[in-house]
């Protein structure tokens, strides 16, 4: 269905309007409609810089790149965006059109993003091709303000405690994580792990990770006030003992 263009162009004399729009989804364009659409865009743009949520959905990579260069547009001039998605169509996106270049401008304020159906293209070159201490460090510095943290299969390290003790703003953690480093020393680090999770975290989930049999260390020294603590197995009476007591 071909979009009424007018209609656009009279939604434009509404200043109010865009003051008041904070959610923007975006998806289902076919080749009939890409000039509408890209005409919708290029007026947002212009008019409205409050957009917390932004929803780009099932788009192919051979989408008119004018369709990709407006969004790009609206992304770099948003104040606050704070949840970014991006979903391919029919195929896996294999082009980006330097969309996630784009989102570095949104450091400040952005907390969540999902990408759906993207094939790791060059803009992706510094996660696909990295170390887990990389990601590691991509995380402190471009995400600084998450909320919710997902990470599996990762190696439980001193610098991945870092990053965690790091975001002051984080309140779901699921942490899936293998172990590498002699008993005594994940001991250690357990503990200091615990010292460093902040009064705002409520979540913590530790189900499919192997520091399950050292768990005491980490309830004996934890002082957030989680509301919500999974892990998979008791590996002993003193496990028992020390969950009830965190408990009280």
């Amino acid at each position: 269905m071909k979009l009424n263009l007018r209609f656009f162009y009279s939604l434009e004399q509404n200043k109010q309007f865009f003051l008041q729009l904070h959610d923007l989804s975006l998806g289902g364009i076919s080749d009939f409609n890409i000039k509408s659409a890209t005409t919708l865009l290029e007026i947002l743009a212009k008019n409205t810089t409050s957009i917390n949520v932004l929803k780009f959905e099932d788009f192919d990579s051979d989408s008119e790149p004018l369709l990709f260069d407006a969004f790009i547009f609206i992304i770099k001039l948003q104040e606050q965006l704070r949840q970014f998605s991006i979903v391919s169509g029919n195929e896996f996106l294999s082009e980006l059109h330097s969309i996630i270049s784009a989102l570095e401008s949104q450091k400040q304020s952005l907390q969540d993003v999902a990408m759906e159906y993207c094939t790791c293209t060059e803009e992706f070159k510094v996660l696909k091709n990295c170390e887990e201490s990389i990601l590691i460090e991509t995380l402190a510095s471009f995400c600084p303000n998450i909320t919710y943290l997902i990470i599996v299969s990762i190696e439980f390290s001193a610098q991945l405690v870092e990053l965690i003790g790091n975001l002051q703003k984080l309140q779901f953690l699921t942490l899936w994580c293998n172990v590498y480093i002699q008993q005594d020393e994940l001991e250690k680090l357990l503990t200091h792990f615990a010292k460093t999770l902040l009064p705002t975290l409520q979540y913590l989930d530790l189900m499919h990770s192997t520091l399950t049999p050292y768990i005491h260390s980490l309830l004996n020294n934890c002082h957030a006030p989680l509301k919500n603590l999974l892990i998979d197995r008791f590996e002993n009476k003193e496990t028992i003992k020390v969950l009830i007591e965190f408990c009280k």
